[in-house]
């Protein structure tokens, strides 16, 4: 932990919803992708309606623990991604 106070911690509620909650949101997308029949009868293609919902939903995930970072004062190399070399 480089930039944050020594010691400070992430609180367990933030860290339990990105825990169950993410699982619990894909496993719902997952469901969705499961009656094949709700995405065709709007008239979509459903390979690509599937990949779409997937890369938004990897970006969201992407936004939200940056987000939870920020408010908490923690950097990605903080939790082991660092993006310069």
């Amino acid at each position: 932990m480089q930039n944050n106070a020594v010691g400070s911690k992430m609180p367990l509620s933030k860290t339990l919803g990105v825990i169950i909650g993410f699982p619990i949101i894909a496993t719902l997308i997952s469901l969705l992708f499961k009656n094949r029949y709700l995405i065709t009868d709007l008239g979509l293609n459903y390979g690509i309606t599937i990949k779409v919902i997937i890369i938004i939903w990897y970006l969201t995930q992407i936004y939200l623990i940056a987000r939870l970072l920020r408010s908490e004062g923690w950097s990605w190399a903080d939790i082991g991604y660092s993006f310069n070399t």
